[in-house]
């Protein structure tokens, strides 16, 4: 067989250095027998050191493509797509850069977890064109590997298909390698739905002699429906004492809509006595929950009351969060509608309070059951 009908469909990258740094190969353009060249520019990097290294592995990687039977002809990758992850990463970040604190945090740390598996599994900063269904199968089975549990699988995948989505909006990727991660069968949350009246009244009795400002969020989370992490953006201009009122703002909200709450009057002299001495502007609950310039973490609010738990031996199933619960449950019984409470309690839709209005019928069942006479 004479050369010439050998059909050669690529030749390999290589660097070319100069003025311009560039790496160019050839690939066969569909249906002809002619080879077309693709650049690719470096001069991005400054350390020349650095910029040899990038391209040698960057020469690598569209080696093996290349020899696989990778043609980029056949279907353009993105322009970005030859970027590392770190960069790619750094970039999504100064993107969120305006998302509320806790939010952004919690998009650091999935990104540095999937990063340092990243490293460690191939040994470098991989390119995001390498980041294949198979690698994000392979990151999922080791996540699960260290039983993080079906609630916390699912939200890893979710942040990493909204990371990806990301990446294919702004050029980074053609596809999310993500889409092929199926979720696990959520295991429903375990917490307390409702604290009994003696368990409410053991948590009272503490706190209004040990820590009554802690007391005043718990009491804020119960009767006001607030969360964890409104409460610690209130500042003195959100609570009006003569309305009984409090301004939660869109901005640190939830379902980042503007409400008001009701301050009840059994609150009302707690309230006053925390209100005291804070300003307009001021944070009500600082460090050590006391006032000051700078917002209270909200993880201090669950550490705290984890130290509450075991002093006055309460079961671990009743969390924090569980004091909103009981509120939106009592006032059910209390005999407020549901569409009110909804309002209240800020829910997203009207399916969400009505499972507390199932919860709130059961409890109702079984005081009458308790109430019932014998035959």
């Amino acid at each position: 067989m004479s050369d010439s009908s050998i059909l050669i469909d690529y030749i390999p990258a290589q660097l070319h250095e100069g003025k311009i740094w560039y790496i160019d190969y050839y690939v066969i353009v569909p249906g002809t027998k002619t080879l077309k060249r693709k650049q690719i520019k470096v001069n991005r990097i400054k350390s020349i050191a650095e910029k040899r290294k990038y391209c040698k592995r960057l020469i690598q990687s569209l080696n093996i493509k290349l020899a696989s039977g990778w043609n980029p002809l056949y279907e353009q990758e993105a322009s970005k797509s030859f970027h590392t992850l770190s960069i790619a990463i750094k970039s999504f970040l100064n993107d969120k850069r305006e998302l509320r604190a806790d939010s952004l945090r919690s998009y650091t740390n999935f990104l540095k977890l999937f990063q340092e598996w990243s490293e460690k599994t191939f040994e470098k900063d991989i390119y995001v064109i390498n980041i294949t269904s198979d690698v994000c199968i392979n990151y999922m089975e080791d996540m699960w590997k260290k039983k993080i549990g079906a609630n916390r699988y699912n939200n890893y995948v979710a942040f990493q298909k909204v990371f990806f989505n990301w990446l294919i909006e702004h050029n980074y990727s053609k596809a999310n390698p993500f889409n092929v991660v199926k979720k696990k069968k959520r295991t429903d949350k375990i917490r307390v739905m409702e604290i009994s009246e003696k368990d409410r009244t053991k948590i009272k009795d503490y706190l209004m002699i040990h820590n009554r400002r802690y007391l005043a969020m718990v009491l804020i989370a119960y009767h006001s429906l607030l969360r964890p992490k409104e409460i610690v953006h209130l500042k003195g201009r959100n609570i009006n004492i003569k309305t009984q009122t409090i301004l939660v703002e869109g901005s640190f909200s939830k379902n980042h809509k503007k409400r008001v709450g009701t301050i009840p009057n059994v609150l009302i002299d707690l309230l006053s006595e925390v209100m005291q001495g804070v300003g307009e502007n001021e944070f009500i609950f600082s460090k050590k929950f006391e006032k000051g310039k700078t917002r209270l973490d909200s993880r201090e609010i669950s550490r705290y009351w984890n130290e509450l738990r075991g002093i006055i031996k309460l079961k671990k199933e009743i969390q924090f969060y569980s004091l909103r619960d009981s509120g939106i449950i009592q006032k059910l019984k209390d005999g407020i509608d549901p569409k009110t409470i909804m309002e209240l309690a800020d829910h997203s839709s009207l399916e969400v309070t009505n499972k507390y209005v199932k919860e709130s019928k059961t409890e109702a069942n079984r005081d009458a059951m308790a109430l019932m006479s014998q035959f």
